[in-house]
This record gives structure tokens, C-alpha cells and sequence, in this order.
């Protein structure tokens, strides 16, 4: 590692930047000790960062120059809360937390997943221009705890004591930075916490404006979540991935022109994703390929509860799909959803004189189908019965109904107690 005076006009090869900055990073053979300068590792590579003052003439013809970028640790966001033309950390960062202690809020990337969220909060600013800093981060796996200082310019470098190191840049309202060069972090400050009123009026104002629930359909009929949006900016997160049922906590996040909500479950399953809010309002999932999204609706006429009965029979060797509520029309009453009228529970077995299903004890509901909506959650519940053959007698395996409506559409998924399955079911 070098580091060259201003006058030194003796430096070639690199890339000279517009300020002058020269980088050069060369690369030996193992044995070959014949560079002077720089660091030879014990496998033969040699990092050599260079630094010239601007106005150097004397630099190698043949080396580039190339207007100053600044560097950004998070180049690989899908989205930002604050983003620049340059895609680097915002001009903003001086003293962001001059007038009162701050907090952030944000999520980390790893690739194109997300990889959890975090949460900085920030001690007033003392005399020498710095202040404490305590950051909690939580992954899928795991959770990190750091503490340490940031500097005048809002950069905070520190280490956990499982060895992860943290990079972050503290901006007057966005939040930048890495986690062990594997995670790339976003984020924003917590309007909802600031010592100004008017700022605090406003991100309340706009969670009003957002609050109620968002819906959330997992791929390939994984399950289906509910996010309540508070007033406060508070989200509550609950509802099923499989047989599994999950709830967790997050976070309203406000950035330049769209909201985030970051969703990081941890207990009995795993599961991470973000919720974009853009500035007209419109949702879209990050994180989590072929998912659904959005607001609940209203039931259309003559709607029917639907399912794939043929992956339910591959769990259940001998299944009545003929007699699963596959196609049974489903209504809407003021806050509940009904079996059509007429379509009254019946029941399969066998008559005992032909050995033959008895279509009289069928009635228009044999599987016993009952469906419940609640509009303040936009969710759906209920249960049926799925009817077996087996060894000669008729044995019924009791099912559960979960899901969610989106728009005028329902989505969800059946699970059979014993043995479990589960499939997904819609209701349109």
C-alpha cells in the first residue's frame, strides 16, 4: 500500500480520476519478488493503492481520465428509498443528527433476496462532531447486535463480537452501506420518531393515508400473509406458509418518492421479502418471485371456490374429487361469504345394499364446505371434508381453508390435518 505526496510526478500506470486520484492494482506470480512498493502476499499478489495530486502532467499518456464518481457501497439495490443520479451516497450526510437524537430503520440485500432489516439509533451529537451509535440488525438466521461511533460525516464502521463487520453511512434522511461485502443496506430515517413536529405530522399523515391492509399471496400456493398498516407507521404481519401459521412486526419506511415495508420472519419458518409502495399508491413484492399483492376488494356475482384436486389425490389414494367443493358457488353478505343458499352440508357413504356411493345423502354441499370472510383483515377462513375410500369404508379427512382476497379475487390454501397436504385454492 503507497501513498504519494502532493509533487510526487513519478507514478505510471492506473487510472488517474478527475481529482486526481490514481487506483492501481497489479498482480505477480508466486516467487516473483522483483516489484518494488506495495504488499506481496504469501501467494504472490501485490495490491498497490496509488494517490496523485490533480494537475499531475507527467502521468502515463496512455492512462484514462475520468470525471470523480463517488464511490456507492450499495450498488446493487434493487430499489432505494433515496436514490441519486450517480446511484451514490446522497450529498446530505453532515451532520444529520446535530438537533436531537435519530433513528433508522432499514433492510439489507443479498443478491437479488432479501436478506433481513435494521435498525440504527443514534445518541445526540457531541462537542467533537460524533455520536454514538447502537445497531440492531436481523437476518433470517440470526441476529447482530454493534455499537459504536459515528463521525462527522455520518460513516459508521464497526464489528460485532461474532466478527461481522458493518459499514454504514448515516445520511440527514436516507441510510446506505454493507454488511460483511455480502449484504448491501437501505434504509431511511424514522420520521415517525422526529423531535419535528411537522415532519412527524407529515409521515403520519401519509400513513394514514396508507393504513389498512395489504395482502400477500406466496408463490406456487405457499400461503398468504396480511400487513396492517398503522396510523403510526407500524405494520403488523400474520397469516400462513403451508400448514404454518406466522405473524411478525415491521416497520413503514418513507423515502424520496415511494414507502417500503420490509418483512423478515424468523419463527417456525423463513421467509423475506419487501413491500414497494410507489407515489401513486401502486404495491409490487422485491424478494420474492410470482407473488401477489394488494389491496382487498369485494367478492364478485357468482363467484366459485376452486381447487386442484388432483394434487390432493396423489397424498390420498382413493380420494371422491367428484365430491371435493371444486366449482361450488360462493355469495357475499354484508361482511361474510356464504355457501349459496340451497347448497345445504350433505355427506358421502356407502348404501349398504349396493356398496355404491348413496347420491341421496349428497345434497349440493357433500364436502360441508364453510367459508368465512372478515372484512377488516381481508381474510378468509373455513373448512370441508375430504372423503377416502379405503379398505372397503368411506373414512373422512377434515381440511382447513386459509387465505386472503386481493382486489375481487380470493386466494388460499387447503390443508388436510392427517396426512398433511396442502394446495392452493382461489375463490373468483
Amino acid at each position: 500500500l503507497q501513498r504519494i505526496v502532493p509533487g510526487d510526478r513519478s507514478v505510471a500506470g492506473g487510472v488517474v480520476h478527475g481529482d486526481g486520484e490514481l487506483v492501481s492494482l497489479q498482480r505477480i506470480v508466486p516467487g516473483d519478488r522483483s516489484v518494488a512498493g506495495g504488499v506481496v502476499h504469501g501467494d504472490g499478489e501485490l495490491v498497490s493503492l496509488q494517490r496523485v495530486v490533480p494537475g499531475d502532467e507527467d502521468s502515463d499518456p496512455d492512462v484514462p481520465v475520468v470525471d470523480p464518481t463517488p464511490e456507492d457501497p450499495t450498488p446493487n439495490i434493487p430499489q432505494a428509498l433515496y436514490p441519486t443520479t450517480s446511484d451514490a451516497i446522497p450529498d446530505d450526510v453532515t451532520a444529520p443528527y446535530a438537533v436531537a437524537a435519530v433513528m433508522y430503520d432499514g433492510y439489507l440485500w443479498k443478491g437479488d433476496a432479501l436478506g433481513g432489516t435494521i435498525q440504527v439509533k443514534v445518541a445526540k451529537m457531541a462537542k467533537n462532531g460524533t455520536a454514538k451509535v447502537t445497531v440492531t440488525i436481523q437476518l433470517e438466521t440470526q441476529k447482530l447486535s454493534f455499537k459504536s461511533v459515528a463521525d462527522a460525516t455520518g460513516a459508521v464502521t464497526a464489528m460485532s463480537t461474532g466478527g461481522h463487520t458493518l459499514h454504514i453511512f448515516l445520511g440527514r434522511n436516507g441510510l446506505r452501506g454493507q454488511l460483511d461485502s455480502a449484504y448491501m443496506i437501505d434504509g431511511a430515517r424514522n420520521l415517525f420518531t422526529s423531535k419535528d413536529k411537522g415532519e412527524k405530522t407529515s409521515a403520519e399523515t401519509l400513513a394514514k393515508r396508507l393504513q389498512g391492509v395489504v395482502n400477500v399471496v406466496l408463490p406456487e400456493g405457499r400461503g398468504t400473509l396480511s400487513a396492517t398498516i398503522a396510523t403510526k407507521g407500524k405494520v403488523k404481519v400474520a397469516g400462513s406458509v403451508g400448514s404454518v401459521k406466522v405473524s411478525a412486526a415491521s416497520q413503514l419506511l418513507i423515502g424520496e418518492d415511494a414507502c417500503a415495508i420490509p418483512i423478515v420472519i424468523t419463527k417456525n419458518t423463513s421467509l423475506a421479502f419487501l413491500i414497494w409502495v410507489d407515489a401513486t399508491g401502486a404495491l409490487s413484492v422485491n424478494g420474492l418471485a410470482e407473488a401477489v399483492v394488494g389491496r382487498p376488494g369485494a367478492l364478485g356475482a357468482g363467484a366459485t371456490f376452486r381447487l386442484d384436486a388432483s394434487v390432493l389425490a396423489k397424498t390420498l389414494p382413493g380420494l371422491y374429487t367428484d365430491y371435493l367443493p371444486n366449482g361450488l358457488t360462493v355469495s357475499q353478505s354484508e361482511a361474510k361469504w356464504l355457501v349459496a343458499s340451497g347448497a345445504k352440508a350433505g355427506k358421502v357413504q356407502l348404501d349398504r345394499k349396493t356398496g355404491a356411493v348413496d347420491a341421496t345423502k349428497l345434497g349440493e354441499n357433500p364436502s360441508g364446505l364453510k367459508l368465512l370472510y372478515t372484512t377488516k383483515t381481508g381474510t378468509f377462513k373455513g373448512s370441508f371434508k375430504a372423503y377416502v375410500l379405503e379398505n372397503g369404508k368411506i373414512k373422512a379427512y377434515s381440511a382447513n381453508v386459509a387465505g386472503v382476497l386481493v382486489g375481487d379475487r380470493g386466494y388460499g390454501t387447503a390443508t388436510v390435518k392427517k396426512p398433511v397436504a396442502s394446495l392452493p385454492v382461489t375463490v373468483e
